[in-house]
């Protein structure tokens, strides 16, 4: 929700906690009145890169388009929803310079505060072998995707197209790069083939760091995790409520959207929005989002549809 960029214009990486907030109910909203302040602070020395000696331009941006998501809320409870007229409201630009040193007000819990009990591991195991099954699934989808033929002694990969592809990251664009060419990496193609892989590898990795709690965050959020770990999950208690598996909403659908976080093996993903109805909105309308977005990943991997091949 901040557009941080360096002295040359250039985007600043982010570097903090991607928050999965599970399906929008009417609690994930609230209404702000005429003349009505709200404030927070924000630590950004924790979210984003900042260098010593730096000046950064830093704008908030608000997007207003949410609504609660159909799938968990009825008619009756949405009937108090107000939908803004606006798409989205935004700050003017601050500009922040650092001097030889950056710091920021970490405060981090000891591990015995945030440990999982019996319980809880074995939920948290049980759901991750269920997720393993999903996810291979999913990367052996996609590579059956991509045929290879022989053409004048070289090797040529073509895409073959799928319903399932297109109704979560819209139309494959064969104008990108080929396949294991030297262009391929990270156009949009890539973003889907790619973040499929590198999540299958860090869900299977060995190196793996559970915590249960989640203090601060709200009742709604099932899952965060620290992006450039290997890995480090927190399990907020609405986790352990939901079902393990569910194409919308479940366990296995909640660990699969966080591991395509991680940076690691591949730039992992961010949240541009939640729900079906705006991840399938964002593959028919804004692609470069639905490759990059955790929630079509997420609904890609739990999708059972029985779709004619």
């Amino acid at each position: 929700m901040f557009e941080v960029t360096d002295e040359a214009g250039s985007e600043v990486p982010y570097r903090g906690t991607w928050v999965n907030l599970g399906r929008l109910t009417m609690g994930s909203f609230k209404t702000i009145y005429p003349g009505e302040v709200l404030d927070k602070n924000v630590d950004l020395a924790l979210e984003y890169r900042f260098q010593a000696n730096a000046t950064y331009k830093i704008k908030y941006v608000l997007p207003l388009d949410r609504e609660p998501d159909p799938d968990v809320v009825s008619a009756a409870e949405r009937a108090p929803f107000i939908q803004p007229v606006q798409a989205s409201a935004s700050s003017g630009i601050v500009s922040i310079a650092f001097a030889d040193f950056v710091g920021s007000a970490q405060k981090s819990m000891a591990d015995d505060e945030l440990m999982c009990d019996a319980q809880q591991k074995d939920t948290i195991a049980r759901a991750r072998l269920a997720m393993s099954y999903r996810l291979t699934a999913a990367e052996s989808f996609m590579r059956a995707r991509y045929v290879g033929t022989l053409e004048d002694g070289e090797v040529h990969y073509i895409f073959k197209p799928h319903q399932r592809y297109a109704r979560w990251f819209g139309t494959h664009d064969d104008s990108e790069p080929e396949i294991y060419s030297d262009g391929w990496g990270l156009n949009n193609n890539a973003r889907v083939f790619e973040t499929i892989a590198a999540t299958v590898k860090r869900a299977l990795s060995a190196e793996q760091n559970f915590k249960c709690g989640c203090p601060g965050f709200g009742p709604d959020t099932p899952a965060h995790v620290e992006t450039e770990s290997k890995y480090t999950t927190y399990f907020c208690e609405k986790f352990f409520k939901l079902p393990q598996f569910d194409a919308f909403g479940s366990q296995i659908g909640t660990l699969a959207h966080e591991y395509t976080h991680f940076d690691a093996l591949y730039p992992g993903t961010a949240d541009y929005g939640y729900g079906r109805q705006l991840a399938e909105k964002f593959a028919r309308e804004d692609r470069a989002k639905a490759v990059r977005n955790a929630d079509n990943f997420e609904f890609f991997i739990t999708d059972t549809t029985p779709y004619e091949d």
